[in-house]
C-alpha cells in the first residue's frame, strides 16, 4: 500500500511537471516557430507515444475491417 501510494505521487509529480512546462514551452515555441512546424512537432510526438498501443491494437483487428478503417479515417481527416 505504501509502495503505490508513493508511485501514485512520483506519477502526479511527473504530470504536473510536464502540464506546467507546456505553457512555457508554448509561449516559447510561439516565438521562435511557425504554427505549421508546432501542429507537425505535436503530431510527431504524439505518434511516438501512441506507436506501441497502436501496433498492439491493429493485431487484433481482423483484416477484413481494415479498409472500412482506414475509409473512416480518411474522411475523418477531410
Amino acid at each position: 500500500m505504501q509502495n503505490q501510494k508513493a508511485g501514485s505521487w512520483v506519477l502526479f509529480t511527473v504530470l504536473a511537471l510536464l502540464w506546467g512546462s507546456s505553457f512555457i514551452l508554448m509561449k516559447e515555441g510561439a516565438r521562435n516557430l511557425t504554427g505549421w512546424q508546432i501542429g507537425g512537432i505535436r503530431i510527431l510526438a504524439a505518434s511516438v507515444v501512441f506507436l506501441p498501443f497502436a501496433v498492439a491494437a491493429i493485431r487484433k483487428i481482423p483484416r477484413s475491417k481494415i479498409p472500412l478503417i482506414v475509409l473512416t479515417g480518411v474522411l475523418g481527416n477531410l
